[in-house]
């Protein structure tokens, strides 16, 4: 499961953060015509790499891993495959929620997102005990229980944003989706190329890691998932920062 989710966090961190960040600039202070653009775009083009991304982890597990480090007679192998392969159905769901989270957060709401992804926790703490013990599905339990979770934060969320912040295909919708589109590969091409050189770093370290066996691999899981959650309070004041600038950007 560390291996499986080092590799899975590789390869979406490197659409789904400039997607993100990006997002969240593009919606504050649009209003109208522009705005409906700007936030069709966003869903569409995180629904489009969530597919590609599901399709990846569908039929390109094995050489993923390979690249990870983790070689056709490994122990953790098969188990890594099978964990893929459930988080796929959950990562089209994954950008949705990520990139309206972003949307949210451009038009200063950080309320809305946060009961819908609490929902969603709520649901994967509940699944994983019942899926992975209950009915001894073991990972595949692990990796089942965080797609259905994202899909039941994804859903509501989606709804909300629909509601409050219409958008649609409709007579000069691509005129505006064509300009938002370059507005997203202009802000995103740098946020990009940075996070191009993290994963490059991440990757190989999870890689050496994984090379020494499934002890090694899973204190690093542990040690990184550590710092990860250490992070976030930094992510939070960013986020924090970022809505309000967004806000007094659309005053």
């Amino acid at each position: 499961m560390g291996i499986a989710s080092s590799a899975q966090y590789s390869v979406s961190k490197l659409t789904n953060d400039p997607l993100m960040k990006t997002t969240t600039s593009m919606v504050a202070g649009r209003q109208g015509s522009e705005l409906s653009a700007a936030v069709g775009t966003a869903i569409f083009t995180a629904l489009t790499l969530g597919l590609v991304q599901s399709a990846m982890f569908l039929f390109l597990t094995g050489p993923i891993l390979s690249f990870m480090g983790v070689g056709k007679d490994a122990d953790m192998r098969a188990p890594a495959l099978s964990y893929l392969k459930w988080r796929a159905v959950g990562v089209p769901a994954a950008t949705v929620l990520l990139v309206s989270n972003g949307i949210f957060r451009g038009r200063g709401d950080t309320t809305t997102p946060l009961y819908c992804t609490s929902l969603g926790n709520l649901c994967n703490i509940a699944l994983d005990p019942l899926l992975i013990f209950g009915l001894g599905m073991g990972v595949d339990g692990a990796g089942a229980a965080l797609a259905a979770s994202q899909w039941l934060a994804a859903v509501p969320l989606l709804y909300q944003l629909k509601k409050r912040y219409p958008f649609k295909i409709e007579k000069g919708f691509w005129k505006n989706a064509d300009r938002a589109a370059k507005g997203y590969m202009r802000a995103g091409g740098l946020i990009l190329l940075r996070t191009i050189a993290k994963i490059i770093a991440y990757s190989l370290t999870a890689s050496a890691a994984a090379s020494l066996g499934s002890v090694p691999m899973a204190a690093y899981s542990l040690t990184f998932n550590l710092g990860f959650a250490t992070s976030q309070l930094c992510e939070s004041v960013s986020i924090a920062s970022q809505a309000l600038l967004a806000r007094d950007a659309g005053e």
